[in-house]
């Protein structure tokens, strides 16, 4: 998952020569504007195009803004660099668009959100067949990708699935086939040249995740020039819990996300998990409110399949999670709020 996208423009005051200024996607606060130089995009580039595979005369098609960072690094400079070409659809498109694009030119790797293989996925099944047409490879980054989204891909076509992590600060982070078989939260391995290491606990929720790498961005546009990265010794501290596992990376959640009970750190994203393995929940928010004993409270919003008590949630949570984890309230929605990428809308800050 790419955690923020935004708008290139024109190098700001006071940065340095040669960047670019991408605006985070607002998912968990105001859009903020993160100025990269050209040396860190070219890496950030040349590193995409060599682990897929990019070669002249393949154009790839794209179904993203291209002045998203997403879509600047995977869909126009990774392919520049390699030669490729690039065919862009557009992001209001659908999976027979894709189809007839890579038919048409040739392209065999697709760069497109969540929310299309969703669309993939559900008429892959509808159908009981393929619908991304001769494409090898299909990238998403954005957001996570949809439950069961990966697997029912995997089942219905023979091109390899890439899922990507990174911000508009570090870039690419890792990108690793998914096939919806992955450990909930495992985003693979990171990039060659790319160096991850864990920094101090945050109670039981988890540890943050810091990262080093070439296509690091100079820092942040403000009124008055550029703000720095945050940085723990050349390191970027980039906001996400998460556990290390033979190399592999698991994401836990946001620092910003952690909810403080009476002292007591929860990680509302293994709420979340455990709300959505429940029936009848087809989608879950859980926030911290505040609470007068307590100081704060996880209170679960949720999208429903089908009628249930509060009750019936509440006996659910509380024979799998610990008390202080036990959401105080389930609010019923119809849907919840997501960006355009398919990238639930926090309030966490």
């Amino acid at each position: 998952m790419y955690a923020d996208r935004g708008a290139a423009g024109d190098a700001p005051a006071g940065a340095p020569p040669h960047t670019q200024t991408f605006l985070t996607s607002g998912s968990t606060g105001a859009p903020t504007g993160v100025v990269r130089g050209a040396d860190a995009i070219l890496a950030d580039g040349h590193r995409v195009a060599r682990l897929l595979g990019y070669r002249p005369g393949s154009p790839v098609v794209v179904a993203v803004p291209l002045h998203h960072a997403y879509g600047f690094n995977y869909g126009l400079v990774a392919a520049i660099l390699a030669g490729a070409g690039i065919y862009h659809c557009g992001p209001r498109t659908i999976p027979s668009q894709h189809a007839r694009a890579a038919v048409r030119t040739g392209g065999r790797v697709l760069i497109a959100h969540p929310a299309h293989y969703r669309t993939a996925a559900r008429e892959a099944v509808r159908i009981a067949g393929p619908v991304l047409g001769p494409f090898e490879r299909a990238v998403s980054a954005g957001a996570p990708l949809p439950p069961g989204a990966a697997r029912d891909i995997a089942r219905w076509h023979e091109l390899t699935l890439y899922n990507c992590y990174g911000s508009s600060e570090a870039g690419a982070i890792t990108l690793g086939p998914v096939d919806g078989a992955e450990a909930p939260g495992d985003i693979g391995e990171p990039l060659p040249g790319v160096e991850v290491r864990l920094g101090e606990p945050h109670g039981d929720a988890g540890r943050e995740l810091l990262v080093r790498t070439s296509s690091l961005a100079d820092g942040y546009l403000t009124p008055g020039g550029v703000r720095p990265l945050r940085l723990d010794g050349g390191w970027l501290r980039t906001g996400d819990l998460a556990e290390l596992d033979g190399g592999r990376i698991r994401l836990r959640g946001r620092i910003a996300s952690v909810i403080n009970v009476d002292g007591e750190k929860v990680n509302p994203e293994e709420v979340e998990r455990v709300l959505a393995a429940h029936p009848a929940v087809a989608d879950v928010d859980v926030r911290g409110e505040p609470d007068l004993l307590r100081g704060q409270v996880p209170v679960a919003h949720v999208v429903l399949r089908a009628a249930v008590p509060d009750a019936d949630l509440l006996a659910w949570c509380r024979a799998r999670l610990a008390p202080a984890k036990v959401p105080r309230r389930f609010q019923a929605h119809a849907e919840l709020p997501r960006t355009a990428t398919g990238k639930r809308v926090r309030h966490d800050r």
